[in-house]
Order: C-alpha cells, then sequence, then structure tokens
C-alpha cells in the first residue's frame, strides 16, 4: 500500500501535472478564450456584436503574461534525471532502476499508435509551474 501510495503522488506531482501544463501550453495563445469585455452574440449572424469592443490590447496583454507564468512549462529539474543522493547501494540500485524504469512506458508509446501526451524528457520532477 505505501509503495501504491507514493507512486501515485510522484505520478500526480509530477507526470500528472506536467502533461496538464505541456498540452496545455501547445495550444495557439489567439485560439484560447480570455476575458470578453462584452456579451457573448446571441446568434451566429448577430449584427450588434463587435468583436474590437470584445477585448482590449491591454486584456491581451495581461492574458500572455498569465500565459508565460502559469500555464506554458517551464522545468528547472527533471523526473528523468533525478538522483535521490542516496548512500544505501541497495537504495541507489532502486534509483538507477526508477530511471531505467521511466523509459519503458515512452519506448512503448514510440513503438504503438497510443498518443505521447509529453515526452519523458519535458517532465518535471515536481510541481515547477
Amino acid at each position: 500500500m505505501l509503495e501504491e501510495t507514493l507512486a501515485y503522488f510522484i505520478w500526480d506531482v509530477s507526470v500528472g501535472h506536467a502533461v496538464d501544463h505541456y498540452d496545455h501550453g501547445t495550444l495557439n495563445l489567439n485560439e484560447n478564450s480570455m476575458r470578453l469585455r462584452i456579451p457573448p452574440p446571441s446568434s451566429p449572424d448577430c449584427p450588434d456584436f463587435d468583436i474590437k469592443k470584445a477585448t482590449t490590447w491591454f486584456d491581451f496583454f495581461r492574458y500572455r503574461q498569465f500565459w508565460k507564468m502559469f500555464i506554458e512549462p517551464t522545468t528547472v529539474t527533471y523526473l528523468y534525471k533525478t538522483r535521490y543522493g542516496f548512500e544505501e547501494p541497495e537504495l541507489i540500485a532502486a534509483n538507477t532502476e526508477f530511471l531505467q524504469q521511466l523509459r519503458e512506458p515512452e519506448a512503448a508509446i514510440e513503438a504503438s499508435d497510443i498518443p505521447n501526451f509529453i515526452p519523458l524528457k519535458k517532465i518535471s520532477r515536481t510541481i515547477q509551474y
């Protein structure tokens, strides 16, 4: 039970979180919703809707800053490079085995039609966003 809980925690704060940021960060900033200053059009051919009044340049500037600060990945330390600083030989060996096993799912994904939502070399060691 401890191993499963620990594995889930590591996955959640590194892989799961990194995938969210990586995938969302690959979206086109100009095609994502942002704050609208007016109500959305009531129909596709609404004559009263003026797209130029929907947002201001300052709205876009703030949205871009938000995107850079909170959405795009800015990984400092990577999971695939994680060394825990163990001194006991069996823990050092377990760390090495862990790093080797990290490569197995990506190799399986690359050999299949399964989409790779994030490359191993982009996964952060922990929450870094």
